[in-house]
């Protein structure tokens, strides 16, 4: 089930982005300019009501890499766009996304400004 989540998620956001997107453990060069690195994030399975049904919920999280010195706007603006990209009551393939994405703090990695962008999933699974 996590894959066709992951699927879902990264496919919609390749789908909605120029962007370069880097996955970690998959590509093999970090991208030298604005990119994206997305993360699937697993949680805890709720039961639901008394059927067999549960809920696996998660995040998926964007982090925006923007240049070091090139001002705080740039990233918030690209995970303004992000939310855009996955509004609430979104429906895909295995997955939905049932409130609104959330901007978190930048913060300086090496040389990378870092602007997270979080959405809470769930997915039915039975």
């Amino acid at each position: 089930m996590l894959s066709e989540i992951k699927t879902s998620l990264f496919t919609q956001l390749e789908a909605n982005t120029a962007l370069p997107i880097y996955y970690d453990n998959v590509d093999s060069d970090v991208p030298t300019s604005t990119h994206l690195r997305p993360f699937v994030l697993p949680a805890t399975t709720d039961t639901i009501g008394t059927n067999d049904l549960g809920k696996e919920q998660g995040l998926l999280q964007v982090n925006v890499y923007t240049l070091k010195g090139s001002g705080q706007l740039d990233g918030v603006v690209i995970a303004e766009a992000m939310i855009a990209i996955f509004p609430r009551s979104l429906a895909l393939t295995g997955v939905r996304i049932d409130e609104y994405g959330s901007i978190g703090p930048s913060l300086l990695v090496d040389s990378w400004q870092v602007t997270p962008v979080s959405f809470p999933y769930y997915s039915l699974i039975d």
